[in-house]
């Protein structure tokens, strides 16, 4: 490894393009680590997000970077180039280099990272291997900037010593968070972006973190990122936090969300001309202010509820909200669920027509031993069901059913508690309503029932109602032809001449 570093310096590679760099150097990695499963996601954040932190945290020459889980060295080697690219001074050039950028990574990667940073124009010789959460001692109030990806969901015994000690005390998201705001320096330029995984948002095992934020340090901004910002190696959520050392409490804060990052929202990750979301919260487009005090228990993860209005009702008070049985299955063994009398719907049927204004048909009928054992809820006609668990949740498929029926613990079922609302008023309503502005965790999604009660809908006139009806009741008429039509040509016999 020395040997290798010794060539390595040889080579001048700042003048390459960076993302050439990095994909050759992942590409290195990659055969390094001889494809070890995970490696990849564990050691890199993409070059473009690094970018956009950097961009917003504006370090300064003569100001000290640090980064506790390096990894490869990412976002050490990002801040150098933006340096780099502002002082022309040898003597700034020197202090750049030798004086500056500081890491630290508890695997042997660390040695990667000192490579790495050759290769990108140097500034290795503060990079150590080492256990962060152990080492508080020696980073504890000495740098003006800290700038991380945090180890996700690892498992630490030193905790003592940290202000907040975790509810769950080994919990590694908790002492990272802690580890980067401990070692900022007193003074209120003192900042630090650090990308958690969104459950440090909301979880309430982590409430006494997100209160001890909010009270000792100012939360400047979240960054709330998509699920597939990360890929192809992970589709784990993340978002990132941008706090500051201050004298007074956190009262109000900017919640950026980015659905656009530059790529395409799949697997193949192909770039997307324009000016994204990122792009826009850069040009301070989009950085509207938070009030802590509209988040419950602390929670920085902002839900994007309709904006209230007079005109405007709270789901909840208007419709029924029942979840599915998960009592029921295919996997259930009781009686013969799949040659049962009773309906029971699943993601499934929903899924097959994504929008069906007439569901009757349902791949799977219970027992009547069933029904009568498990008792689940029976959904009566004309209820708005939704896929509210998993992946499906954000395909906005929506059914109304055209027949009494049961479902299973994936779907929700949505119907009026009184004649105040029409029941195609409230399908016609989530017809537009995208599901994903009230998930809380995109990579790993489920609505709550809470979280549908707040949805605020529009309080329809009679007349609005009534314009509703007619034109829902049209689909339905036409969805019924429709399936008579196939009906009729699928029992077509054609004899072959």
């Amino acid at each position: 490894m020395e040997r290798l570093v010794e060539i390595l310096s040889s080579f001048h590679l700042s003048s390459v393009n960076d993302d050439i760099k990095g994909m050759a150097f992942e590409h290195f990695i990659h055969s390094y680590t001889r494809g070890a499963k995970n490696d990849l996601g564990q050691y890199f954040t993409p070059r473009h997000i690094v970018r956009h932190i950097v961009q917003l945290l504006d370090p300064q020459i003569g100001e000290t970077i640090y980064d506790p889980f390096c990894g490869t060295g990412g976002m050490l080697i990002e801040c150098f180039r933006y340096l780099n690219q502002r002082i022309s001074d040898p003597k700034d050039k020197q202090l750049l280099k030798s004086e500056t950028l500081y890491g630290r990574d508890l695997s042997d990667v660390a040695r990667i990272a000192m490579m790495n940073m050759i290769m990108f124009g140097d500034g290795h010789s503060n990079i150590e291997r080492g256990d962060s959460f152990e080492l508080l001692g020696e980073t504890k109030q000495k740098y003006d900037i800290v700038i991380t990806n945090i180890p996700f969901s690892q498992k630490t015994e030193f905790y003592a010593g940290y202000p907040i000690i975790p509810t769950n005390a080994n919990n590694g998201n908790s002492i990272a968070v802690q580890h980067c705001l401990e070692s900022l320096k007193t003074n209120e330029t003192a900042r630090a972006a650090i990308i958690v995984p969104v459950g440090f948002l909301y979880k309430d095992e982590l409430v006494k973190e997100r209160k001890y934020i909010l009270d000792k340090w100012k939360l400047e901004r979240v960054v709330e990122l998509s699920p597939k910002c990360f890929q192809p190696y992970t589709e784990t959520q993340t978002a990132v936090l941008f706090i500051r050392r201050a004298q007074l409490k956190t009262t109000s804060y900017i919640y950026n969300r980015v659905k656009n990052d530059g790529f395409s929202q799949d697997g193949y990750r192909i770039p997307i001309p324009g000016e994204n979301d990122l792009d826009k919260i850069i040009d301070d487009q989009v950085n509207e202010e938070y009030q802590n005090d509209d988040f419950d228990n602390f929670n920085f993860k902002k839900i994007f509820y309709v904006k209230k209005g007079a005109d405007n009702l709270e789901l909840g008070d208007v419709a029924k909200i029942t979840s599915g049985t998960g009592k029921i299955s295919p996997k259930t063994k009781l009686g013969d669920v799949n040659n049962g009398i009773h309906p029971i719907m699943m993601v499934a049927d929903l899924a097959k027509r994504h929008i069906d204004y007439f569901l009757t048909e349902s791949k799977y009928k219970i027992t009547a031993k069933a029904v009568k054992m498990k008792k689940p809820y029976l959904f009566p006609k004309n209820t708005t069901l939704i896929p509210t668990t998993g992946k499906a949740s954000l395909k906005n498929h929506r059914s109304l059913l055209g027949i009494n029926s049961y479902a299973t613990s994936t779907l929700t079922g949505i119907e009026p508690k009184d004649d105040r609302i029409h029941p195609y008023c409230l399908f016609y309503f989530f017809l537009t309503f995208d599901i994903e502005d009230i998930t809380y965790d995109l990579g790993y999604p489920g609505i709550s029932a809470s979280s549908l009660k707040k949805i605020q809908i529009p309080n329809y006139s009679i007349s609005q109602q009534n314009a509703i009806i007619e034109k829902i009741s049209e689909a339905i008429d036409l969805q019924k032809s429709l399936k008579q039509r196939h009906l009729d040509l699928i029992g077509l016999n054609f004899e072959y001449a």
